[in-house]
C-alpha cells in the first residue's frame, strides 16, 4: 500500500496545483478505483458558476455529457463544447498505449467568443428544453467568455503528468484483491457510498434518518462515522460545501444573495447570510463588495505597468 498511498497524496497535490491556474476535474474512474475514489471527490464536480447552475437544473444532462466526452476521448485530447454551450480541454487517462480510456481530466471553464453563436444555440435549446431562465444562464456564460483560453499544447505538458498517475494508481489497485470481506474494507466501502451521496446531493435537504435509510446503518454509527472521517458534523459539512457554491456565484455572477441562497440550497435567504457571516466574518454582500474592489485595484496596478 506505501507506493499506492504515494501516488495518491502525489496526485492530489498536483490537482491542488493545477487548480491554482485552471479548473481541472477528475472523471470517470469510479469503476477503477471503487472504494478509493473518494481521495478524488473534491475535483470530481465542476465549480464554475455557469456549470454549478446547470447541475442544479439538470444533473443527469452533465452526467451524460461526461460518458459521451470519455467516448470521444478515445481519439486523444480535444477541445469541445458541452450541450448547455460551456467549452473544455479534455485529456484521456488510459491503462494503455491503446487507449484503453477509463477516464478523463477536464479543463473547464471557458466560453470562446469565436464559437459564440454556437454557444448561444446550444444555450437556448437547453433552456428551452429544460425551462431555465434564459437571462440568467446567459450572463453567466458572458462571464466565461472573458476567460483567456490556453494553447492546447501547453496544458497537456501541464496535465499528461497527472494522466500517467491516474492511470498509476489504477493499475496498482487491479492488482489488489478488492473482494476482502475485512471490517477495514467494508466500512471504506460504506463511507465511500456515503461521501458520494452528499457530495451530489447537498442542495437538497439532506438528513441523517435519510443517510441511514439509503445506506442501511444506524444514525448513532453514521454520525460517528462521519464526524470521524471529515472531522465535521453532518451539517457543517454540507454548508461547507455551500459556502464554497456561494462564493463562487457571489465572485463571477451579479445573482442576487437570494438567488445565490437558492442556488446552494437554503430556503431562507436570511438563515444563508447568517450561516455566511458566521463562516467569514462578513455578510455576502461586504464579501461580493470586497473582492470587486480588490479586482479593481489590480487592474489599476496592472495599467501602470510599463
Amino acid at each position: 500500500m506505501g507506493y499506492l498511498t504515494d501516488l495518491f497524496t502525489d496526485s492530489v497535490s498536483y490537482l491542488r496545483f493545477l487548480n491554482e491556474s485552471y479548473n481541472v476535474h477528475v472523471h470517470g474512474l469510479d469503476a477503477c478505483y471503487g472504494k478509493y475514489m473518494y481521495h478524488f471527490m473534491p475535483y470530481n464536480v465542476h465549480v464554475e458558476p455557469f456549470c454549478l447552475y446547470m447541475k442544479n437544473i439538470s444533473y443527469s444532462n452533465c452526467l451524460k455529457m461526461q460518458k459521451l466526452a470519455i467516448n470521444h476521448a478515445k481519439e486523444g485530447p480535444y477541445y469541445g463544447m458541452c450541450c448547455f454551450g460551456m467549452s473544455e480541454f479534455v485529456f484521456p487517462i488510459s491503462l494503455d498505449e491503446k487507449q484503453n480510456v477509463i477516464g478523463i481530466i477536464c479543463v473547464s471553464g471557458y466560453s470562446n467568443p469565436e464559437t459564440a453563436d454556437i454557444s448561444f444555440m446550444r444555450l437556448h435549446e437547453a433552456a428551452k428544453r429544460l425551462q431555465i431562465n434564459t437571462e440568467t444562464a446567459k450572463k453567466m456564460l458572458d462571464v466565461q467568455s472573458k476567460k483567456t483560453i490556453p494553447a492546447i499544447d501547453r496544458l497537456r505538458i501541464m496535465i499528461q503528468p497527472l494522466c500517467y498517475m491516474l492511470s498509476a494508481i489504477a493499475k496498482e489497485i487491479s492488482k489488489m484483491d478488492l473482494n476482502t470481506n475485512s471490517e477495514f474494507d467494508i466500512q471504506e466501502a460504506v463511507w465511500n457510498r456515503i461521501k458520494l451521496t452528499v457530495d451530489f446531493e447537498y442542495r437538497q435537504p439532506i438528513t441523517m434518518a435519510y443517510l441511514s435509510k439509503k445506506h442501511h446503518c444506524s444514525i448513532s454509527y453514521l454520525s460517528h462515522l462521519f464526524k470521524s472521517r471529515t472531522g465535521f458534523s453532518l451539517r457543517q459539512y454540507i454548508n461547507a460545501l455551500r459556502m464554497r457554491d456561494a462564493i463562487a456565484y457571489l465572485v463571477n455572477t451579479n445573482m442576487s444573495i437570494s438567488e445565490i441562497a437558492y442556488m446552494t440550497g437554503f430556503t431562507d435567504s436570511n438563515y444563508f447570510s447568517t450561516v455566511f457571516s458566521r463562516e467569514f466574518d462578513c455578510s455576502p454582500s461586504a464579501y461580493r463588495q470586497a473582492k470587486q474592489e480588490s479586482r479593481g485595484a489590480g487592474k489599476k496596478r496592472e495599467n501602470l505597468l510599463p
